[in-house]
């Protein structure tokens, strides 16, 4: 039996006063037209509503980076980017990320501040860029972290995936399978090794080097 949704017609959360059910959310939640007190409207999911997460048209995030004076900084371009890139399939890199599962948690996509306090508290300069530990992970607090460039490219490197004997890992995982390095599976590549010897020796073993 389908459960009955619940009645927020004319209830009140932040600015958004909800007017009417407007369908369904992926979630199966119900979407509400809201009203805004600054005159907007906006379609929100019941459930971002009764949790406060969502309080406003957008305006009310507008006017806190207006007040702050950082939507021209190059860390709300990179906000942008990541939601862009993980929810807009019309936005250019889309298919690597939201088109394969990607995300930006909810918290940092309703709320640039959020993102930006997350990022002033755990090391952000100029000269650095967001990376996700799990490249195959979303965009949240636990996953991410500002580090170099460099950093950046040896993370992407050592999550190339190989497989070997019908099993798939990355080139990091198959290195501490056979107990090495993180670099070990790429620098044996680099020195001219077939991917099955690369994956399948042991680094207890002594080698002789490729002629």
């Amino acid at each position: 039996m389908a459960s009955k949704t619940k009645d927020l017609t004319g209830q009140i959360f932040g600015r958004l006063t909800a007017v009417e059910p407007a369908g369904k959310a992926s979630n199966n939640s119900t979407r509400w037209l809201c009203r805004c007190s600054c005159g907007g409207t906006s379609v929100v999911d019941g459930t971002k509503l009764r949790r406060g997460i969502t309080k406003s048209c957008g305006c009310l995030r507008t006017e806190r980076m207006t007040t702050h004076g950082l939507r021209n900084t190059r860390l709300y371009r990179i906000w942008r980017g990541i939601k862009g890139r993980t929810s807009i399939p019309s936005f250019t890199g889309y298919e690597n990320y939201g088109g394969r599962g990607i995300t930006m948690c909810e918290e940092w996509y309703e709320d640039f501040i959020v993102f930006y306090n997350w990022s002033m508290a755990n090391g952000y300069t100029e000269q650095l860029t967001i990376d996700r530990k799990d490249v195959n992970g979303p965009y949240t607090a636990e996953n991410c972290r500002w580090v170099t460039s460099k950093v950046q490219s040896n993370n992407r490197r050592n999550n190339r995936l190989f497989t070997y004997n019908g099993v798939t890992r990355t080139s990091a995982e198959w290195a501490q399978h056979l107990g090495g390095s993180n670099n070990l599976i790429i620098s044996r590549l680099g020195r001219g090794w077939s991917v099955e010897r690369a994956l399948s020796t042991p680094v207890t073993q002594k080698y002789r080097k490729n002629k």
